[in-house]
């Protein structure tokens, strides 16, 4: 029988310690995936990367929706009344009136960026040793994994179960084979919130009208001959006006979440199938792993590069079939994906308006004292000064999310060989004979 040549890796699901006499962890596949090495391209070389994010493009928000505010004024000035016969003396109390701003518009603050939080590349996976010959051994080792392209299994090999529909996946440094994992559907949420340039420019309510009729406002008689003083409602207006507001800035708003994708790094599916023999056993047909020169690849063995009936394995990662074998030699996946942007948000403009109601004397509508028929009271002239706060929302905006350049992940190239027929011990080129 044909030894194993020294160098040749095959795929080991068990623990560390059970390691076959004859074959020694290849540690440089530790916590790597396996991608086919690319056309007269030497294997052996790492690249990806366990995570992958995306960029966000500035965004702005145009502008702030319509408001309006609503408070009370600050008490009012007082002042003398009249006086004559039949009183001496009056004064107007300190009161406020009630406001409400019309609806007015700002426009919205300038750009802002926040960034997509980070997501694994792995897809599904199923952890494995890679194992590589010392060149003792005369063929496979009971219970390894090795490819295969066809449907139907070799004598005493059957399709690895665990794996069906994942990749492989390098055990962690000195841990065991067996574990699975991963998945290529993920989102990215913003990390942390974010803010904007710009800030709520100045914006006049317009105000038209008046204030109404004063809240609380009481006149009260220093009146002789023992009169008991009067108390009325002092009904008069002012015609108020809205200062511009200063500019304001808007809150912080942590933005969204990007829209989900399911994604998977190039990949053509190959039939993994597990030794269950009991014994080592030399495989025709066998495809199995490579990260010497390609000048170097023993004598025999085949690329796998579409030539001589092989499957073309460069450039893509293996995944084990579905159950059965129905999808041999499907392909797919991409080396980047996209997202869609997430719902839009908002931010809110705190922000206050100065107004002032100029002074205004009318005529109140007096109640008449006792023995004076035309009393009547003046409301003097008064001013009230009033800042209102409020709130209003910019509009609702998107943030941008781009395609990442490359998402796949952590790897490292192999060469995928097939594992000739033996006739009498020696292992022959048999090309389109298998």
């Amino acid at each position: 029988m044909a030894s194993i040549p020294s160098g040749i890796n095959v795929m080991w699901p068990s623990t560390n310690g059970s390691i076959p006499t004859g074959w020694d962890r290849n540690t440089d596949f530790d916590d790597k995936f396996i991608k086919g090495t690319a056309a007269g391209v030497n294997p052996g070389v790492n690249g990806g990367a366990a995570t992958h994010t995306h960029t966000a493009s500035a965004h702005t928000h145009s502008t702030v929706a319509a408001h309006t505010h609503s408070g009370s004024s600050g008490g009012g000035s007082t002042g003398s009344g009249p006086s004559g016969t039949e009183f001496s003396h009056w004064r107007n109390k300190n009161h406020s009136h009630s406001l409400s701003l019309p609806s007015a518009t700002a426009s919205g603050p300038g750009g802002g960026t926040s960034n997509w939080s980070s997501q694994s590349n792995n897809p599904t996976f199923y952890r494995v040793i890679f194992i590589e010959s010392d060149g003792s051994e005369s063929g496979y080792p009971n219970d390894c994994l090795v490819f295969f392209n066809s449907a139907t299994a070799p004598d005493n090999w059957t399709q690895h179960s665990s794996s069906v529909g994942r990749f492989f996946y390098g055990a962690t440094a000195n841990g065991n084979g067996g574990a699975t994992g991963g998945g290529g559907s993920h989102n990215h949420p913003t990390s942390g919130t974010h803010l904007h340039s710009g800030n709520i420019s100045n914006h006049n309510h317009g105000y038209s009208g008046n204030s109404g009729n004063a809240s609380g406002a009481t006149v009260t008689s220093n009146q002789g001959g023992g009169y008991t003083p009067g108390v009325e409602y002092q009904y008069h207006y002012h015609t108020p006006t809205a200062a511009n507001d200063g500019a304001s800035a808007v809150t912080a708003q942590s933005g969204a979440t990007s829209g989900n994708d399911t994604y998977e790094p190039s990949y053509q599916k190959l039939h993994a199938i597990e030794n269950n023999s009991g014994a080592n056993q030399y495989t025709e047909g066998a495809i199995v792993l490579w990260d010497g020169l390609l000048s170097a690849i023993p004598d025999d063995f085949l690329l796998c590069d579409g030539t001589n009936d092989t499957p073309d394995m460069r450039g893509v990662f293996p995944k084990n079939t579905a159950s059965g074998s129905s999808d041999l030699n499907a392909t797919g996946g991409t080396a980047g994906h996209t997202h869609s942007a997430g719902a839009g948000h908002l931010h809110v403009a705190t922000h206050s308006h100065t107004v002032t109601l100029p002074g205004n004397s009318t005529t109140s509508n007096s109640s008449h004292y006792p023995g004076n028929t035309d009393g009547h009271i003046v409301h003097n002239g008064h001013t009230h000064t009033a800042s209102l706060s409020g709130s209003a929302n910019t509009s609702s905006a998107t943030e941008p999310i781009s395609s990442s350049a490359d998402s796949q992940p952590a790897f490292r190239t192999v060469a995928y060989l097939l594992t000739p027929e033996v006739v009498s011990g020696n292992a022959l080129f048999f090309a389109g004979n298998f």
